[in-house]
């Protein structure tokens, strides 16, 4: 399939079929993805949170996320990814290189079976691609059935269109969604 195409719905989700082996998923993910993840792994050591150990990886999600972005999440919000976490209704996926602290965090929301990739904050260019991999094979062990990676059809502005293109590249299908408004 063309990671570009999208034109059976104008408003689609890309998800990621985790039932497959891994082999398949990798074969899935985008050509110039592949080094890139491979360069990620050998550079910093990729950890995972759960509830089982949320505190460490709760905190450089935190940490890096309120460093990078300009406009961080009210407190309020990070409260309730904490204890999204420490439920058992999230997980995050860090990268700590040696002797530093956190430099990409991915965060994912899990329900039913199904994991939604919520946010990310990247400090170093390409560390991304081996966070993202490692989370979807760290979903993958943990039961979940499907990663939905993005929306697609409802980006606006350069940055919206650019990550979303990042995070199909991770393989998937399109699955169109009906979408209405109110009136």
């Amino acid at each position: 399939f063309d990671d570009d195409a999208n034109a059976d719905s104008p408003i689609s989700l890309r998800v990621i079929d985790l039932t497959q082996p891994e082999g398949t998923l990798w074969r899935g993910v985008r050509k110039s993805y592949k080094a890139l993840i491979h360069r990620g792994v050998e550079r910093f050591a990729v950890s995972i949170a759960d509830a089982d150990d949320c505190g460490r990886g709760f905190e450089a999600y935190h940490y890096l996320h309120r460093t990078q972005y300009a406009e961080p999440r009210p407190d309020a919000t990070y409260h309730m990814q904490h204890d999204w976490l420490h439920r058992g209704a999230a997980l995050v996926a860090f990268a700590l290189p040696l002797g530093r602290g956190a430099i990409g965090t991915a965060y994912w929301l899990i329900h039913k079976g199904s994991a939604y990739y919520s946010s990310g904050a990247y400090a170093e260019d390409n560390v991304a691609h081996a966070v993202v991999w490692r989370s979807l094979l760290a979903l993958k062990e943990r039961g979940v059935t499907r990663a939905v990676m993005a929306w697609r059809g409802l980006e606006k502005t350069e940055k919206e269109r650019n990550v979303t293109h990042f995070k199909i590249g991770f393989g998937g299908l399109d699955v169109p969604v009906a979408v209405g408004e109110a009136t």
